[in-house]
């Protein structure tokens, strides 16, 4: 989902574009076929990263992962750190996009409140910046396939791998 969105938002015009990642192979796909950013969480905070690399706060975020994000060491699930630094991040009035999978109830989860498709972010700011938010799963997804049909983009371009049952 993620090298997805990063695709279309360079369709869409986007001037920079930070793709957020602990996984090497990722980023290293997305700079074959766009010119981003490779953010590596795992070895700072990746809102300052970004916050330098930018010069400042960028004007959209996206989550493509949800309540399965991971703190710095890929170990332990932390379910609100992805929108959590999307609040630090986007400047105010700035959108924050969410084509990541958030449930009403998630059985796997690690705490109650995740299980019951609750999370704590910086509600406040996000609410006094001025920020807007939206669900943005079906509309992204069609929009990337409407794109992929008029041959402006390759499906292909947003895939880092294929798992070895899937060729």
């Amino acid at each position: 989902m993620g090298l997805k969105a990063a695709y279309s938002t360079s369709i869409l015009g986007a001037s920079k574009i930070y793709l957020v990642d602990r996984v090497p192979e990722r980023p290293s796909a997305a700079n074959k076929t766009l010119q981003c950013t490779p953010i590596d969480f795992s070895s700072s905070d990746a809102v300052e990263q970004i916050i330098e690399a930018n010069g400042g706060l960028v004007d959209r975020s996206v989550d493509c992962v949800d309540y399965q994000a991971v703190d710095t060491s890929g170990e332990k699930e932390q379910a609100n750190i992805i929108l959590e630094n999307m609040v630090r991040v986007t400047r105010a009035y700035g959108g924050m996009g969410m084509p990541g999978l958030y449930l009403p109830q998630d059985p796997g989860a690690l705490d109650d409140k995740s299980a019951k498709g609750q999370t704590m972010i910086s509600f406040g700011k996000l609410f006094r910046e001025g920020m807007s938010t939206a669900r943005v799963t079906e509309p992204l997804c069609l929009a990337f396939a409407k794109v992929c049909q008029t041959r402006k983009a390759h499906k292909t371009r947003a895939l880092s791998h294929v798992r070895s049952d899937q060729r």
